[in-house]
């Protein structure tokens, strides 16, 4: 973009102390604006070829150093407009210079990221309370997706950020090859997930969307494998002498026998446990981290051997327990191949209940 800055001083205007002032004209595409920098000068002393006040008294450079800085502030809007894809015209320029017009503000898709993460914190608080919202184990999902996007814009594109209206429509594409050849993030439904969660975010800022930023993740398909009754006997007689470990086997089988994810077991109370008229427990929990729904899970004999174990449930919270520690003590190499043993307990009441009997009478008698 060239950008032409000339003054002229105004001589028919000339003021009581006999100076005169200066006008400054810009112009773009040979189309003119022009405005009043509130800068005179002595008529004798101005060079308007050089555009400048002749001389090296005091007032001479003063006067001329005002008249460099109108000239750097025009061409650092006009670098500021370029950069924000508006198109820049003469008229706009000198206007955005008077602080007669701005151009609307932008968001980078960072900060519609934090604002999001903002909303889901205070949302967790709420659940917290008791109330609707969102699961911390949620919340690091988007916090791990934010960390990768803000990696993917520094070494990508050299920058810290980048305004929404500036996002081309293979950002997201883009994304994906990134996560999976130069992350750790090596799963293609990992990376389906966190290209996913940014375009949830980059739909908040679509209004100021230039370009049709489009997004297709397909996901592969995935093939459980579950703990046979061996299996499971196996883990739950293994000789475990780290406490820690002990305790972290122990909530695994709890979860197998009950369907509940750790998180879900944070919240189990001894009021959640109930006996029915015919002497069997039950666990009735309205407050599922994953479903929201309300939970009736019969509590079998290996089940409540877990929390014979703890003696309180509210103990289980405190163990400082994870998935993460789960995978080693089964040797996986991955959390998603722990998770891949876990199975709804519906399904295991129906498929194999006696199974499960049969388990319970094995594991009593050791």
């Amino acid at each position: 973009m060239i950008i032409y800055t000339t003054f002229r001083m105004l001589e028919k205007r000339l003021d009581k102390a006999g100076k005169c002032p200066l006008q400054c004209r810009v112009t773009i595409k040979k189309i003119r604006a022009e405005f009043s920098p509130n800068i005179k000068v002595d008529p004798k002393k101005w060079n308007s070829d050089k555009n400048q006040v002749e001389g090296t008294s005091r007032e001479a450079r003063d006067i001329n150093d005002r008249i460099e800085k109108v000239k750097q502030k025009l061409f650092r809007l006009s670098e500021d407009l370029e950069k924000r894809e508006e198109e820049v015209t003469s008229k706009k320029l000198v206007d955005y210079y008077k602080g007669e017009w701005s151009p609307a503000k932008v968001p980078t898709i960072l900060e519609l990221f934090d604002q999001q993460m903002e909303f889901m914190r205070k949302s967790a608080d709420k659940k917290k309370a008791g109330l609707e919202g969102y699961t911390e184990g949620y919340i690091e999902t988007f916090a791990a997706a934010q960390t990768h996007l803000k990696e993917f814009i520094m070494i990508k594109y050299k920058a810290k950020d980048l305004h929404m209206n500036n996002l081309q429509e293979d950002f997201l594409d883009r994304f994906e090859e990134y996560l999976l050849a130069d992350t750790y993030v090596n799963a293609k439904n990992t990376a389906v997930k966190n290209c996913t969660i940014v375009k949830r975010i980059i739909k908040r800022g679509r209004a100021h969307l230039k370009n049709n930023v489009e997004y297709i993740g397909r996901k592969e398909k995935t093939f459980a494998a579950f703990l046979t009754l061996e299996e499971l006997i196996t883990m739950e007689t293994k000789d475990i002498s780290i406490e820690r470990l002990d305790n972290i086997r122990k909530r695994y089988i709890f979860s197998c026998f009950t369907g509940y994810a750790f998180s879900d077991q944070d919240g189990l109370r001894n009021y959640h446990v109930v006996t029915d008229e015919n002497g069997r427990k039950w666990i009735l929990d309205k407050s599922r981290q994953k479903t929201g729904e309300p939970a009736k899970v019969p509590l079998l004999p290996a089940a409540i051997k877990v929390i014979e174990h703890f003696k309180n449930l509210r103990e289980v919270r405190g163990t400082g327990l994870d998935l993460q520690m789960t995978a080693k003590v089964m040797g996986h190499a991955t959390t998603k191949q722990t998770q891949m043993y876990r199975k709804n307990m519906h399904e295991i009441l129906k498929e194999t209940l006696e199974a499960n009997k049969a388990f319970d009478k094995d594991i009593l008698k050791r």
